[in-house]
């Protein structure tokens, strides 16, 4: 069974080896591997720490736990420079060993739910437009790219196209289910 609840600054450094290992896992041949195999884990459990005791006004940042075991999160918030009622998904990811769980579809439907909570109607991502994976992920659980809106984000070195994905908020079912 899984759970969902805020983050703590005690999950910072299995926050850290999710993300590192997420990424050198999900972007595989849509990065360099260079890059990938250099990122620290120290370094990002360190820059998780920071993100946890430092959120800002109508941020969170979710975990799904399987047992006693956190094994994905969700960083949430308003859309920088948006409309009081756009909310953001600014990431989410999974360890590569908990995928196809079922815990995915539990954190982005907490990660909807607490958009909701903290006031947002309307729910936007980012997802690297070559990324299929995630791309059928956010499709299935309802989210729509949002027409031709695309954007570069310089990472690892290179140019990465991004492809952003829309959800109306108000269809969302409840009750909460965190």
């Amino acid at each position: 069974m899984a759970t969902v609840r805020n983050a703590r600054p005690s999950d910072a450094d299995r926050l850290g080896s999710i993300h590192v290992t997420s990424w050198r896992w999900a972007y595989k041949g849509l990065l360099p591997a260079g890059f990938l195999e250099g990122l620290s884990i120290e370094d990002r459990a360190d820059w998780w720490g920071l993100r946890i005791e430092g959120l800002r006004e109508r941020q969170e940042v979710l975990v799904v736990e399987a047992g006693d075991r956190v094994e994905g999160f969700a960083f949430i918030g308003p859309v920088a420079g948006g409309e009081p009622d756009q909310g953001e998904v600014y990431a989410i990811y999974m360890d590569p060993e908990a995928a196809g769980r079922g815990l995915g579809r539990e954190l982005i439907a907490s990660a909807e739910d607490h958009l909701v909570k903290l006031g947002f109607s309307r729910g936007e991502l980012w997802v690297l437009d070559g990324n299929s994976r995630a791309r059928r992920f956010y499709e299935a659980a309802g989210w729509s790219v949002a027409g031709a809106e695309l954007r570069i984000e310089r990472i690892g070195g290179v140019d990465a196209n991004e492809v952003c994905y829309r959800k109306d908020l108000t269809r969302v079912p409840g009750p909460t289910r965190t």
